[in-house]
């Protein structure tokens, strides 16, 4: 077992003379220890037996000091084997005795017992000496003390890559490849050094000047530091593979290396593959415009660990010139406040928005937050909008908290959407084209983009052939003019089963605002649970609706089986365009509320976004992704399937 904690104890037991002491000249013996004459009588008199008895503990103690006192000899055939960050050592060891054995890294002691010939260290990049030894210690009795073996000490030499750190429970593996190399960059460092670790170079501009296109080296910036944008850096190179990355990273520990101002990544090298970008945090300022990571026509890109916050966009992912992008992966990154000093200009193609992606094909989002996302509100500021010219992919296991429009917007299709959680957007999400499966969502609270906004309290949107299936809508809070609608399928066909939705329905404070009352084809209490606008293609069965106050349950045809509702008796009628349907039954009371809100982490839903604001791979928390979250959500409201994906 590694003690690399224990080491300033150790050093402090084991004084440095110990390392180098001569063999010891053995001790007197304790009197009484041979059997002579010690009354002076002559001869061996019974007093004389006497003594020599008594002396008996001693003269063991002496014995076994003397033994252990024997200079050892040193273990022999050190090695020491580096693989990733690992350095495995291998040793002999001498007959005993000796009672302790440590290896040596610099002030770093690591000890071991005597049966022990091989253990495995963590150093860090760098080149390391290692030494091995064995000693006699006795640290009791009357004859204390430190014995060093004879002879020098055998050494073996190891040097270990910069790297990231190894990978744990869903991280990606982006441990340094063998071949490849490592560029460390600091801002104590100086752009005329080597770029190792002990000799790094000041600038990422001169650190990315090393790197090899075609090899999966790594720039890797130092924790803490702060490193300001005079200038974008301009991707030209990548590893050339899809199973290995060139990485733009970390090293050390601490806060992410943070990059303040516009612009730090831009990618026009079309057709590139095979760069990641990980651990990293950046602030553009809210510079209207600006951007993190723009990307333009490339394949098998990585971002991961990353935390943006004051930017105008995040990433730019698209295709370019007829070459598509392909095989996006963004995975647990925290982002925040994606929005410009001034309130965003109008119009889709100028609005901020944390990703905006076309024309690229087999993305992955998946275990980010995004909170805050355009600010300044906008129906067209919205965390994510995939393009229709863009091929299929996963949105899985996302948070996505106060949007002024959608969470997310999927023109696309063929989309696995599942197990996001989405607070007090205006619109939850619209999952456009066709071929659709979205499953174990659950959206809660419905902002509006302003008092007199125009969303609504849309819950989830979908078109064309899906799957919507063990989803859970609460607490509808939307307002603005046009009608709230909780499940709205907008010519769809498929499966709508087994859905949950509690109080999606508008608030009666807000019946007499004259920003919508009166307004053309608007009800003031006019808000859909489930709105069916695809006749007969799409079937619904086992879903639970409940409104604590006169709204309508469900509008459309309604076909199928199983469905239960709730909604006080004597307002407007609970279905349209009939006062029925078929295949849904009316409970005699309207159940507890569940409180989902009071169950996410920190028990609102402010709390819980500033927890994943604190996300990075040195601290996460797997209890507060929806993964777990949407657990304890689907069992407090009893959806079936709660323990995960269908």
């Amino acid at each position: 077992m590694l003690i690399r904690s224990s080491a300033l104890f150790l050093i402090a037991l084991i004084p440095s003379v110990a390392f180098c002491q001569p063999a010891p000249v053995a001790p007197p013996k304790p009197p009484g220890y041979d059997c002579v004459d010690m009354d002076g009588v002559g001869g061996l008199s019974p007093n004389d037996f006497m003594a020599f008895q008594n002396a008996y503990v001693a003269r063991s103690a002496y014995d076994a000091a003397v033994t252990l006192q024997t200079p050892p000899a040193q273990p022999s055939g050190l090695t020491a084997t580096v693989a990733g960050t690992l350095v495995t050592l291998k040793w002999t060891n001498p007959p005993q005795p000796w009672t302790n054995g440590y290896l040596v890294r610099g002030a770093t002691v690591i000890p071991f017992t005597v049966n022990t010939t091989q253990l495995t260290d963590s150093p860090g990049a760098g080149q390391w000496t290692y030494s091995v030894t064995v000693r006699n210690v006795v640290s009791t009795g009357s004859y204390p003390g430190t014995f060093a073996p004879v002879g020098a000490a055998p050494t073996a030499s190891a040097t270990v890559q910069g790297t990231q750190p190894p990978p744990g429970t869903g991280w990606t593996d982006i441990s340094l490849p063998p071949g490849a190399i490592a560029v460390y960059v600091s801002t104590s460092g100086n752009d005329a050094n080597s770029g190792t670790q002990a000799s790094p170079l000041r600038t990422l501009s001169a650190g990315y000047a090393k790197l090899r296109d075609g090899q999966p080296d790594q720039l890797l910036l130092k924790c803490g530091d702060a490193f300001p944008i005079t200038s974008t850096l301009q991707i030209t190179k990548g590893s050339g593979s899809s199973t290995k990355w060139m990485v733009i990273g970390s090293y050390g520990t601490g806060p992410r290396p943070k990059l303040v101002g516009p612009n730090p990544f831009n990618g026009e090298a079309i057709g590139k593959r095979g760069i990641a970008f990980v651990g990293l945090e950046m602030s553009n300022t809210r510079i209207v415009g600006s951007y993190c990571f723009r990307l333009l026509g490339w394949q098998d890109v990585l971002i991961e660990d990353c935390a943006a916050h004051d930017t105008f966009r995040c990433l730019i992912f698209q295709g370019f010139g007829g070459t598509r992008g392909n095989n996006l992966k963004f995975r647990r990154n925290m982002l925040w406040d994606i929005t410009a000093v001034s309130a965003d200009p109008a119009g889709s193609s100028n609005s901020s928005q944390a990703i905006y992606s076309a024309e690229h094909d087999n993305w992955l989002i998946e275990g980010n937050s995004f909170h805050n996302p355009g600010v300044a509100a906008t129906i067209y500021s919205r965390p994510i909008y995939i393009q229709a010219d863009s091929g299929p992919g996963i949105m899985r296991a996302n948070v996505f908290a106060n949007s002024p429009a959608e969470g997310f917007q999927i023109r696309a299709g063929n989309a696995t959407v599942e197990n996001n959680i989405i607070l007090d957007c205006p619109m939850a999400a619209w999952i456009g084209g066709t071929n659709n499966t979205i499953t174990l969502n659950t959206v809660l609270g419905s902002g509006s983009v302003g008092p007199n906004g125009g969303r609504w309290g849309v819950g989830l949107q979908f078109n064309g052939l899906c799957t919507v299936r063990w989803n859970i809508l609460g607490y509808c809070s939307g307002f603005g003019w046009g009608n709230a609608q909780g499940y709205w399928a907008e010519g769809a066909s498929g499966v709508c089963s087994d859905n949950y939705a509690y109080n999606w329905s508008r608030d009666p404070a807000w019946q007499s605002n004259p920003a919508w009352v009166g307004g053309a084809g608007n009800d003031p209490a006019e808000c859909w649970s489930i709105k069916n606008d695809s006749g007969t293609a799409m079937t619904f069965s086992n879903n639970r609706i409940f409104s604590s106050r006169q709204s309508i349950i469900g509008g459309g045809a309604l076909n199928g089986t199983g469905n239960s509702y709730f909604e006080p008796s004597g307002g407007m009628p609970a279905f349209r365009p009939n006062d029925t349907a078929p295949g849904w039954s009316k409970l005699n009371a309207m159940p507890t509320d569940p409180d989902l809100k009071g169950k996410l982490p920190g028990g609102s839903i402010n709390a819980y976004v500033l927890l994943l604001r604190g996300q990075s791979r040195q601290t996460w928390r797997d209890d507060l992704m929806p993964e777990n979250v949407n657990t304890t959500l689907r069992q407090a409201a009893g959806v079936g399937n709660p323990g995960g994906n269908p």
